[in-house]
């Protein structure tokens, strides 16, 4: 029996993995916002440690400007900027890997949803901080501007690898819920699918017939054609 799983289920963790990680991003950012219209001074300071940890990083795709006094229109375009290269990376991955799984190990489908969490956020970084770019009209070329972006590739990466632990479990357990199990019986063939050859053996020589009752290697000679002797 084959140990391959059949991999007709494999969009389901995908989904719900990508809809996870959207939802954490986006409730990471409205949360920055709050703690920023609250003005908590003490999770600015660079020497904390919850703000080095947990402030800094919390919104690597930016706010959505629903709290406070940012313009909304501004900071929606950029967590929707962000959060495209997180959609497809995310799905990308988990999809692949729970292809990839076996019926006797799933594990990499946590080792594919984490994966494309760091990487997805880690560009969704970078794509949202880009936006911001394009809507200032800053040049490329400072060092701030540099320094600026390493910082927010440095928040994308530490936001996908806490929260791709969480995700990569969320995909496991989903994957062992649903995946098919390796002794369900096989999808039938397709119908327009050319069917196996004739076994050509099973037919007599030309010239001779099979004599029903006569084991199948035995034939008699087929008669001549009569002649007319008629003068």
């Amino acid at each position: 029996m084959s140990t391959s799983v059949k991999t007709g289920r494999a969009w389901v963790p995908a989904i719900v993995t990508t809809l996870l990680a959207v939802l954490l991003l986006f409730a990471s950012g409205l949360v920055r916002e709050f703690l920023e219209d609250r003005d908590i001074e003490r999770l600015r300071d660079p020497g904390s440690v919850l703000g080095a940890f947990v402030y800094n990083p919390m919104a690597p795709v930016g706010s959505p400007g629903i709290i406070g006094n940012r313009p909304f229109d501004d900071s929606i375009a950029q967590v929707g900027g962000g959060l495209v290269p997180v959609v497809i990376l995310v799905f990308l991955f988990t999809w692949l890997s729970a292809r990839a799984a076996r019926a006797g190990s799933s594990f990499t489908v946590l080792l594919g949803a984490w994966l494309g969490t760091v990487l997805g956020v880690a560009a969704g970084a970078l794509a949202s901080f880009q936006v911001f770019l394009w809507q200032n009209d800053f040049p490329d070329g400072f060092l701030v501007v540099q320094q600026m972006r390493f910082s927010r590739l440095g928040a994308g990466l530490y936001w996908g690898a806490v929260a791709g632990l969480l995700l990569g479990l969320v995909a496991l357990l989903v994957w062992l819920i649903v995946r098919p199990r390796a002794g369900e019986p096989e999808p039938p063939r397709h119908m327009g699918a050319d069917p196996s050859p004739p076994d050509v053996t099973s037919y007599p020589p030309p010239g001779q017939h099979a004599r029903p009752g006569l084991a199948p290697d035995e034939t008699i000679p087929a008669p001549e054609p009569s002649k007319d002797d008629s003068p």
